[in-house]
């Protein structure tokens, strides 16, 4: 009986013992998983790492990242962290898999385990090359003018991404171009270039537009006449060099005339007004007006002007105000010896040509005489240093300074001539 008694004890023991076993491992297992939460609670997990310490991707991609966790022995513990995005765009699952957004950036990604975070940068970069887009799309040059392209590299999201484009044109007779700056520059030949400037980076390309306009008219011949009025003709003191007349005689309504004589002040002759030398120089005059007047397309933006000039080079070319002008400063014309400018002022239907303390300088071998100002209305100088020849719709008035070129009064059917003070060489 003793030992049967016995032996149930010892079973039971053993079943005991194999129970608390049980326990102890379920208790050591649970401290192992290091379940997260709030710092209130147990804190079995004594430090995060997470994998890698940064990272960067493109736009759209993805980066996994890692955790590993730490008890206060250094082991090694099993844990389900939270996952989050605390700065920047992009998106993270709970299995630490991050997917970039559509811009370029930083983000930053944080794991949190029992009242532990951690956080980690990722750099998001733009992406391939999916276009080139080249600026301006289309000009418009004289022959021989220049233009400076340039051209930018998106991704197919429309972020930018940066290239060293290589500038090449369609054929050496629609102009030419620097093949690192985009440096154009216009042929000779007027027209229209489709397509002719191009950059080509990273296999891609993108292209632009050039049109030629006709070269510009070079001034009419003088026949000698520096000064023309319409009617009248008014000199006193300065110097006038070349003929001086006007279009009406004496005996015309309104009568022409010229006072004083002009004798003393011009080298060259006066002639009587209304004589057949001056009305031949007058008409042709006046046809060399009308076909400078202002059509659609002569000027494009970078040719229509505005303000004074005053520190402004241009190169040889058609160049328009739409309406009046009025000049200070100084203004230079650079170009050849065969370089032509043609001003045109009140493109739009009315304007005056005025200058005050206003001086032209000729560079590069440029010659005055084949500058032309094509003028709506009237014309004033005062105190200033003109060059070239002015065609007035209505007056020409000079008061001191200097004047090389011719001034042509009275296109429009009215309009005198008037020099006072000022030294005025005439163009042949």
């Amino acid at each position: 009986m003793n030992s049967v008694i016995k032996s149930r004890s010892l079973q039971s023991l053993a079943r005991h013992a194999r129970t608390a076993g049980v326990l102890v491992a379920v208790i050591a297992a649970g401290l192992l998983m290091g379940a997260c939460g709030d710092s209130s609670g147990p804190r079995t997990v004594a430090s995060l790492v997470i994998s890698p310490t940064t990272a960067t991707v493109p736009v759209g991609g993805t980066q996994q990242f890692t955790i590993v966790a730490t008890d206060n022995n250094g082991d090694v513990v099993t844990v389900t962290p939270s996952w989050s995005i605390t700065s920047g765009l992009g998106t993270i699952t709970q299995t630490g898999l991050f997917t970039a957004g559509s811009t370029p950036g930083t983000s930053t990604v944080s794991v949190t385990c029992s009242g532990i975070t951690v956080s980690t940068t990722v750099t998001v970069t733009a992406g391939p090359l999916f276009r080139i887009a080249v600026l301006p799309q289309t000009v418009t040059l004289n022959p021989g003018g220049t233009q400076l392209f340039t051209a930018s590299g998106f991704d197919a999201n429309n972020n930018p991404v940066a290239i060293t484009p290589v500038w090449t044109v369609r054929s050496p007779n629609d102009g030419s171009i620097n093949a690192s700056t985009g440096l154009f520059t216009a042929g000779p030949t007027p027209g229209s270039y489709p397509n002719t400037v191009r950059a080509t980076a990273g296999g891609l390309f993108d292209e632009a537009d050039v049109i030629v306009l006709p070269v510009a008219p070079p001034p009419p011949p003088s026949g000698g006449f520096t000064i023309l009025g319409r009617a009248a003709v008014t000199c006193s003191t300065g110097s006038i060099i070349g003929d001086v007349g006007t279009f009406q005689a004496p005996g015309d309504a309104p009568p022409g005339s010229i006072t004083p004589a002009c004798t003393g002040v011009t080298t060259g002759t006066v002639h009587p007004p209304g004589d057949a030398a001056t009305k031949t120089a007058y008409n042709n005059f006046l046809t060399s007006y009308t076909a400078r007047t202002p059509v659609a397309g002569d000027c494009d933006a970078t040719h229509t002007l505005t303000g004074t000039l005053a520190g402004v080079s241009l190169a040889p070319g058609v160049y328009c105000f739409t309406a009046a002008a009025a000049l200070t400063g100084t203004l230079t014309l650079n170009g050849p010896p065969t370089g032509v400018w043609l001003f045109k002022i009140g493109t739009a239907g009315t304007g005056d040509l005025t200058g005050t303390n206003f001086t032209v300088l000729m560079a590069g071998g440029a010659v005055p005489c084949n500058v032309t100002w094509w003028v709506r209305q009237a014309s004033s100088m005062t105190t200033s240093n003109l060059k070239g020849t002015v065609m007035a719709g209505t007056g020409v008035t000079f008061t001191g300074g200097t004047f090389i070129g011719n001034g042509w009064a009275g296109a429009s059917g009215t309009g005198d001539a008037t020099e006072t003070g000022t030294a005025i060489t005439g163009c042949p």
